[in-house]
């Protein structure tokens, strides 16, 4: 899924996202990307990974800083933006 323009901005304000990098200190503009991203959990055993089983999925908007890539990533579905 990808974000409107609008629900960019109010993921902005709603998120009161620093305009300091925690990272590098920039102070140039973090951004929402506009892609929505999936934190997937799959099940395991001790010594492999289960594909194709049940598993269990987060949806994140990232915030990014231009100058240092630094990540930070927030739950789509607390936020009101998408239902779980």
């Amino acid at each position: 899924m990808q974000l409107t323009q609008e629900q960019q901005t109010k993921l902005m304000q709603v998120l009161k996202v620093s305009q300091i990098c925690p990272n590098c200190g920039s102070s140039a503009t973090q951004s929402v990307h506009p892609d929505e991203y999936q934190l997937v959990s799959n099940n395991r055993t001790p010594d492999s990974l289960v594909i194709g089983g049940p598993f269990s999925f987060m949806p994140l908007v990232a915030v990014i800083c231009p100058d240092c890539g630094h990540v930070r990533l927030f739950n789509l579905s607390i936020l009101g933006v998408v239902n779980s």
